[in-house]
């Protein structure tokens, strides 16, 4: 989405008097889309519906009955649909695989 507003932004910017601000045309793009960014994850954190489990709360998406059927399907798919409980010992279980760091290193070598 970022790249297909640059044009409109940048034009809309380039007409913009941003001399009070003493910011340059590139920081004033920056701005720009900094802002319409922030606004859009924050918008977007409302608007996204909730895991099935909580869906029937979070814009009336599902009915109940809806969401159970959802969570049965999930159960006898993967067998994960209730989370658990958060640890840092498994969070921290994803930095001991060594493809984790082989694909990070290669990022970062692209990168540099």
């Amino acid at each position: 989405m970022r790249v297909s507003t640059d044009g409109a932004v940048s034009f809309a910017n380039s007409h913009i008097a941003l001399e009070n601000a003493n910011t340059s045309f590139f920081a004033g793009i920056f701005i720009i889309e900094g802002a319409l960014t922030c606004f859009l994850g924050i918008l977007g954190y409302w608007a996204l519906v909730d895991f099935p489990d909580k869906a029937h709360k979070s814009w009336k998406f599902l009915t109940e009955r809806e969401a159970m059927f959802i969570i049965d399907r999930v159960n006898r798919d993967r067998g994960d649909a209730k989370p658990e409980p958060w640890s840092l010992a498994k969070f921290l279980h994803g930095g001991t695989d060594i493809k984790i760091w082989g694909f990070a290193m290669v990022s970062f070598w692209t990168l540099a």
